[in-house]
């Protein structure tokens, strides 16, 4: 019978989590698809380019989504077991809190692989994998946006001429005005050019052979040829992506903050234990949702979707804030990552351990007011 019972609340948990997954992507990847598609019109990205980037961004998305739709889940399932009186019948039946709250234990222990999974693996390999796909895409639209025997000025603080492009993508006869360093403007001509990406250094250069270049001075101009020439092109308003710590594995974090003073290091070291502290997230929401479950009383699904968006925002301000000292340098970054954890943690820890003692879990003068508060969130 209890083999029963776990594998239906079980089942419900993870249609309710599912559900809230859905909810939330579709409310954050619209807000995100939203943006991208405004910086994107007129600027010859196309719809294929866009879901590429939607789904290297998913890694990044999943790793906070999964923790919230978990506590969502939990909130709903036995939001719902205790207005329907599920709870008190299973208490009647002879199962006590502990064999009750099995589904939710095993349901987090998963979600908590799976997000370990997604930050520590997936989520350095597809944000560095992003770069390299803007990288390229870049470097395709800097190679189309170069017609032969014409002035292109789509180069910020550039005007680029290009005699001749042959089928292999290579320009013949090129000259060149860069006026980027307003202290040395250049004048560059070559015999041929090729774009190139620098993969690792996240840009995208003109590589030219053969030419010379020319520097206009007070005294007339100074010269000077070269056989290779390397040239970094970005289009006007387009950012030159850069590595971030986000494209790191844990080691490469390690091993670069070991090189940085403190207040360089704090970020990298925030990252770091970020990677560990919101997957664990999800140990410290399955122990939090069930007491809370039952202190809110028959408000039903409302009930515990409304609590559980008020524990989330709590959760992730206490986590923004502790994120934003350790960059100022006052605050450590293992309290500044673990900080939110240790809070809701003790707080989860107490609530469990009273209600698997079926005791009120606040003193008794609080304890009508506190029904009074969830009765409020829960109306619809």
């Amino acid at each position: 019978m209890p083999m029963i019972i776990n594998r239906a609340v079980f089942k419900e948990l993870l249609i309710n989590f599912l559900l809230s997954l859905f909810f939330f992507s579709f409310v954050i990847l619209m807000d995100k698809f939203l943006r991208i598609a405004k910086l994107s019109m007129g600027k010859g990205i196309s719809p294929m380019d866009i879901l590429m980037i939607f789904l290297y961004l998913q890694p990044s998305l999943l790793i906070l989504i999964i923790p919230m739709s978990l506590l969502v889940a939990i909130l709903i399932t036995y939001g719902r077991m205790t207005t329907d009186s599920e709870i008190v019948a299973l208490k009647a039946s002879g199962m006590d809190f502990f064999k009750m709250v099995k589904p939710v234990m095993a349901f987090s222990l998963m979600c908590l692989i799976i997000t370990l999974f997604l930050s520590l693996y997936l989520f350095p390999k597809a944000n560095y994998n992003l770069r390299l796909y803007i990288t390229d895409m870049l470097s395709k639209k800097i190679a189309l946006s170069l017609e032969e025997d014409s002035f292109n000025t789509a180069f910020k603080g550039m005007v680029v001429f290009v005699k001749e492009v042959d089928n292999d993508g290579r320009f013949k006869d090129i000259f060149i005005y860069d006026e980027r360093q307003r202290n040395e403007k250049k004048i560059i001509v070559a015999k041929e050019g090729r774009i190139k990406p620098d993969i690792e250094r996240g840009i995208v250069e003109l590589d030219l052979t053969n030419g010379a270049v020319h520097i206009p001075g007070e005294k007339g101009f100074s010269s000077g040829s070269f056989s290779d020439y390397k040239l970094a092109l970005r289009l006007d308003s387009q950012p030159i992506p850069s590595k971030k710590a986000a494209e790191m594995g844990i080691g490469e974090i390690i091993k670069r903050a070991g090189h940085l003073p403190k207040s360089e290091r704090y970020p990298l070291m925030v990252d770091l234990n970020k990677r560990f502290s919101i997957p664990f997230a999800c140990i410290v929401f399955a122990l939090l949702g069930p007491p809370l479950s039952l202190m809110a009383g028959k408000t039903g699904r409302l009930g515990g979707f409304s609590i559980s968006f008020l524990i989330l925002l709590f959760y992730y301000i206490v986590m923004i804030f502790g994120e934003n000292l350790s960059k100022a340098g006052r605050l450590n970054p293992v309290v500044a990552a673990w900080g939110a954890n240790l809070i809701f943690g003790f707080i989860a820890i107490y609530l469990f351990l009273r209600a698997s003692k079926e005791r009120p879990i606040f003193m008794k003068g609080l304890t009508k007011r506190s029904r009074i508060f969830w009765g409020i969130i829960g109306r619809p």
